[in-house]
């Protein structure tokens, strides 16, 4: 396929990745109406100028020897180079572990909570005035250089400001846009309220959105999320009830969702509310109203793709990281290597019969472990006879590798050598994102993903620095685990016996690089097995 593309955007990044919140009136806000389902929006039809009929004028009757007057026929129109920039900066994800306070911008009739957390808002608000002088002196963009999921500058006509937005496409006849800071889709008029994205407006091109896309899950069910769409009793009850206030954000896991345009982290989070004398859970006091709430699988098994496969395989498809574990609390894991004082861990399905006092947290990692075995099952298998030898290959995608009697993920690192003839990848380097391994094969061993992925699940492999100094009495839930309950393995010789076997490993926060993990590892003794082994 072949096609005429304007030079690229130079700048940007490439590739893809308290106190009351003051809501302004003016910011976008959407109706009900306004708020239909992303996917109700379709992508428009590329918009062409219709072909000017040729007048030939008309018999100038006034004078029998007039002659025959010839309009000549308007010049052909040029069509606009199309409009390209890659999408707008997603905000960094927090850890499966964090807590904060922030404000709800906007809840969607789905269910769907726009948070912002405090700080950021703060300087949203600042940020936003400096950039309406910016955002002004931009090019005007015109509306038939626009695609679904492409980046722009829109006027929201009710303050006549400029904000960031992400257009969507035609429903009822009118042009709509996501409008990235404020969480709404809305309808845009006047098809001069665009703006291209050029050096004017740089700082906002380059800075990253301010909000989190939210599922509201309970920590003792976290694997379903609220659907507040199955009772407008409920959606109405929650806006009540967060309606200009500040909520405490506890983050229990995340997913990637291809939604409004792009790829997007949806964190599954428990929100908590001011109550009488304490915080209450959101989804508590609408439960108590409802006990019948409706919930949805925050885990689906699978993405479906439309694209034909060649399509599929251009469009760069990527894993979350792994999720952090829960510090101070024990979670079997497999010890893949250690290499320079680093470990490096797989995370496993959980245990039989032992699920009754895990944290929020390690039931997601055990989940995903559970889940990506299942699918390496079922890729192994064939699925069907999918699993075909990649057409194309791309630096960053996603593929699938035969690898000792199993199929597991990669993502190609780097293009290694020369191209072939056909300008084609001949040998790549990869990364085995669930083995903690990398190697360079030939691009003619890749296969493509089936038609059906499960993009969900988060990457197995998590690096982390060994201490020799455990301590498991932590104290965690009002519980409290008994040194005697594990043995700690305490010399690198021993913790070398153990690579390639699965152990118990308790996590803390390293020191020095942002980020970093310090894991200690324990066995768990066998007079001890059928106690609480949870810290």
């Amino acid at each position: 396929m072949s096609s005429t593309r304007a030079a690229p955007f130079t700048w940007g990044r490439k590739g893809k990745s308290g106190p009351k919140v003051a809501t302004s009136a003016a910011t976008p806000t959407a109706t009900p109406k306004s708020m239909a389902a992303a996917s109700a929006i379709v992508p428009p039809a590329p918009l062409t100028k219709a072909a000017v009929p040729v007048r030939f004028g008309r018999v100038n009757v006034a004078a029998a020897s007039a002659k025959v007057v010839v309009t000549p026929p308007p010049p052909p129109s040029v069509p606009l180079p199309p409009y390209e920039r890659n999408p707008w900066k997603a905000p960094k994800t927090p850890n499966s572990t964090a807590s904060f306070f922030a404000g709800i911008s906007f809840l969607e009739n789905d269910g769907t909570f726009y948070l912002r957390p405090l700080e950021v808002g703060e300087a949203l608000a600042s940020l936003s005035t400096k950039w309406q002088s910016d955002f002004a002196a931009c090019e005007n963009l015109h509306v038939s250089q626009l695609k679904y999921g492409a980046p722009c500058i829109v006027k929201y006509a009710k303050d006549e400001c400029w904000y960031r937005a992400t257009f969507l496409g035609i429903r009822d006849n009118k042009r709509h846009v996501f409008y990235e800071d404020f969480g709404t889709v809305e309808p845009i008029a006047d098809d001069k309220h665009y703006k291209a994205i050029g050096d004017a407006c740089r700082d906002a091109y380059e800075h990253p959105t301010c909000l989190f896309s939210c599922r509201l899950v309970h920590p003792m069910n976290n694997l379903e999320f609220a659907d507040l769409s199955a009772s407008a009793s409920d959606l109405d009850l929650a806006r009540r009830i967060i309606a200009g206030t500040t909520v405490l954000v506890d983050v229990i896991g995340y997913r990637p969702e291809r939604r409004h345009g792009k790829e997007r982290v949806f964190l599954l989070v428990d929100i908590f509310i001011d109550g009488v004398d304490r915080r209450i859970s959101l989804l508590d006091r609408l439960m108590e109203r409802n006990p019948k709430v409706a919930f949805k699988p925050a885990f689906p098994q699978g993405v479906s793709f439309d694209l034909t496969p060649t399509e599929r395989e251009c469009a760069i498809l990527q894993f979350p990281p792994a999720h952090v574990p829960p510090f101070g609390e024990k979670i079997l894991v497999k010890l893949v290597d250690i290499k320079d004082q680093e470990a490096v861990l797989l995370f496993v399905p959980m245990p039989e019969a032992r699920d009754s006092n895990v944290s929020s947290t390690a039931r997601v990692i055990y989940s995903d472990a559970s889940i990506l075995a299942s699918l390496e099952e079922e890729w192994t298998k064939g699925v069907g006879g999918e699993l075909k030898p990649a057409a194309l290959v791309n630096q960053g995608n996603s593929y699938l590798i035969r690898h000792e009697r199993s199929v597991c993920r990669v993502e190609v690192s780097e293009v290694l050598g020369d191209l072939d003839a056909e300008y084609q990848a001949r040998d790549v380097a990869v990364v085995l994102v669930d083995r903690g391994l990398q190697m360079n094969l030939p691009a003619r061993e890749l296969l493509t993903l089936p038609a059906v992925v499960s993009v969900c699940v988060a990457k197995q492999t998590l690096w982390a620095d060994v201490c020799l100094t455990g301590n498991s009495q932590v104290q965690r839930g009002g519980r409290q685990a008994l040194d005697e309950d594990f043995e700690p393995l305490d010399s690198m010789a021993v913790i070398m016996s153990y690579v390639g076997e699965e152990v118990f490993a308790e996590f803390s926060a390293g020191k020095g690089e942002p980020g970093k993990l310090t894991v200690c590892f324990f066995v768990q003794q066998a007079a001890s097995a059928t106690i609480d082994w949870a810290a």
